[in-house]
Order: structure tokens, then C-alpha cells, then sequence
């Protein structure tokens, strides 16, 4: 049997043009899309029932057991008076299972819903690509108004906690 090296380049160029490899997601001025899913109490989150009623925060974090997503998730939780004086609906999204949030939103002190996308069908629908859905650290953070218009995308770990003030007190003002 022959086999026809020189067409190796050709294949992996090919295969690899049609994997998506840049990061997207959604982006200022686009609708937070609807979606359900189940917290770290076995209860359902739609956010249906928030779109139209009060801003929302949505949080995407790869592993809550991961010292970064400590650090992030625990952004979120200490900056959860100014977002409650908002009147805002924080949820953070993972693939970790509901008995994983649970534990670690009872040992990370967090009062806000843990979401579980194991089939990463919401991941999908905000947009990540396949390369983001296999990154160590898909942490991005969306930020809506009452209607559901998203109007801040935050994808830098590193600035989060600044960032997050700098929000909280322009959507006070």
C-alpha cells in the first residue's frame, strides 16, 4: 500500500482551517441569549425569568476547585453588595456538576447561583469556540441592562476586581 506523504501538510492544513481557533463570544450591544439550567441546590435558573426585569451578570469559570477561579469567583462574591444594590442577578457558569457547586459554594461562602453546563449547550450559545471550550481558562464575564442588552465584556482575570468597581460605580451613577 502506498502512502502519499506529501499530502500530510495538505490534510493538517485542511483539518485545522476548519477548527475554530479564535476566541469569540458575544460582545457589546448583543442580547443575552435565554437559557435554563440547574444551580448548586438542584434548582432551576432561567434567564427568561431576568431579562426584562433586572440587569444580569453571567460568569463563565473552567473549575471552581482551580486557585484562579478562587480567585475569580470570589471577585464576583465580594463584590456582591454593590451588584444586590443594583438590583442585579449574578450567576456563574461551569461544566462542574451541581454536588461540585454545591460544595464549593458552601466552602467559598458564595450565596449566588452556581450554574451546571456540563453539556456546554449555554457555553455555545454565548459564543465560545471550540479552542475556548478546551482552555485551562475560559473565564469571561458578561454584563447586561435590564432589556438584556449586554454592555460590558470583561475576558481579563488580571483586571477583574478593578474592573468590576469601575461597573459597579458607573451603573450607579
Amino acid at each position: 500500500m502506498k502512502f502519499y506523504y506529501f499530502l500530510i501538510p495538505i490534510f493538517l492544513t485542511l483539518n485545522f482551517s476548519l477548527i475554530d481557533v479564535a476566541p469569540k463570544g458575544l460582545q457589546v450591544g448583543d442580547q443575552m441569549p435565554y437559557f435554563s439550567l440547574i444551580n448548586q441546590k438542584g434548582e432551576s435558573f432561567d434567564s427568561q425569568d431576568h431579562i426584562g426585569k433586572q440587569p444580569m451578570l453571567i460568569f463563565f469559570f473552567k473549575k471552581g476547585t482551580e486557585a484562579l477561579c478562587k480567585n475569580y469567583n470570589c471577585a464576583f462574591r465580594n463584590s456582591f453588595d454593590g451588584f444586590k444594590d443594583l438590583d442585579m442577578q449574578i450567576a456563574g457558569v461551569s461544566a462542574d456538576n451541581v454536588t461540585t457547586h454545591y460544595a464549593y459554594a458552601k466552602k467559598m461562602g458564595i450565596s449566588f447561583p452556581l450554574l451546571s453546563d456540563h453539556k456546554k449547550r449555554v457555553h455555545k450559545l454565548f459564543g465560545f469556540s471550540k479552542s475556548l471550550l478546551k482552555r485551562k481558562n475560559d473565564k469571561v464575564c458578561y454584563i447586561s441592562d435590564k432589556q438584556g442588552k449586554i454592555i460590558y465584556v470583561i475576558n481579563s482575570h488580571s483586571e477583574l476586581q478593578k474592573k468590576i468597581s469601575e461597573i459597579v460605580a458607573s451603573l450607579k451613577s
